[in-house]
């Protein structure tokens, strides 16, 4: 269903998921990303990739449990999200958008935005 990996060299917390989750898997996903966090002293500023493996949007009832589960975990300095499936880029514009999120097609040039000199943010 999910991976869940943090690259401290990097201070990347690096997410794949698959399948559909249910409001519990996301409940489950919750508890082992907070897991990491506590494990891996993740702090705000870190770097999150998570790649959609399979593209699926996710249920509307699960999307509520999403905005709840991670009200308190530490906020990323950029986001990317990795989906080729319009569905679901379209889920994330409306339900999970922030500033410092962008969406790529490929988990490779997700992960050199996510790399770049913070200088070089606004124009990507």
């Amino acid at each position: 269903m999910y991976t869940i990996q943090f690259n401290r060299a990097w201070n990347l917390l690096d997410i794949s998921w698959s399948g559909l989750f249910t409001p519990d898997e996301m409940r489950r996903y919750a508890a082992d990303c907070e897991a990491c966090r506590r494990r891996e002293r993740i702090e705000p500023g870190y770097r999150l990739r998570i790649v959609l493996t399979d593209n699926q949007p996710l249920p509307q009832d699960t999307l509520g449990v999403l905005g709840k589960v991670f009200e308190n975990f530490p906020v990323s300095s950029r986001t990317a999200m990795v989906t080729k499936s319009a569905v679901a880029r379209m889920q994330i514009r409306r339900t999970m958008m922030v500033p410092q999120m962008q969406i790529f097609d490929d988990p490779t040039a997700a992960l050199a935005w996510l790399m770049a000199p913070q200088a070089r943010e606004g124009g990507v």
